[in-house]
């Protein structure tokens, strides 16, 4: 520690605090986007909010946001994307994701935290509707095959009944 310490004073003499400053929120943008790419690139058999849920509860706040990204391959858009696809058919993913909500409820003033959990609402909201209109689709064209189906139906109703 104290060599970081004098590390930092001798950049600080040198370039000054504003430097310092700038060279740290680098860093911190740099931890936030490894955080997004390690979520992103998990294998497919590890299920973001099943096992990597400490990491992915305080990204979150980061989707506030969402509808104002652009960009159909920006980290937060993947990462929703990612996730809406194992919450398809994994009532624990589901179950954690909503759970960090309800903490972020609880834990912050209302006043600071509603606009969030609106996006949130919002999102879950959009991606549930949207996976109730293709089962229905599937079963209405008789292309539902109950032993691929299934868990698709259950989690989706689990996700209905766990908002109510």
């Amino acid at each position: 520690m104290q060599g970081f310490l004098r590390i930092k004073q001798g950049i600080q003499r040198t370039f000054g605090t504003l430097f310092i400053s700038l060279l740290l929120f680098g860093l911190f943008v740099l931890r936030f986007s490894d955080a997004f790419n390690f979520l992103i690139d998990l294998p497919s058999e590890d299920h973001i909010w099943c096992g990597s849920w400490e990491l992915m509860g305080p990204l979150l706040e980061t989707f506030y946001n969402y509808s104002t990204d652009e960009s159909n391959d920006s980290p937060l858009k993947l990462l929703w994307k990612r996730m809406s696809v194992e919450m398809r058919k994994c009532t624990l993913c589901i179950s954690q994701h909503h759970q960090a909500q309800d903490m972020y409820s609880m834990e912050y003033d209302s006043s600071s935290i509603s606009p969030l959990l609106s996006v949130l609402r919002s999102l879950d909201e959009e991606r549930v509707g949207q996976h109730l209109k293709e089962i229905n689709a599937r079963l209405a064209g008789g292309e539902y095959i109950p032993e691929r189906d299934n868990a698709e139906v259950v989690s989706v109703m689990f996700e209905v009944f766990m908002s109510f």
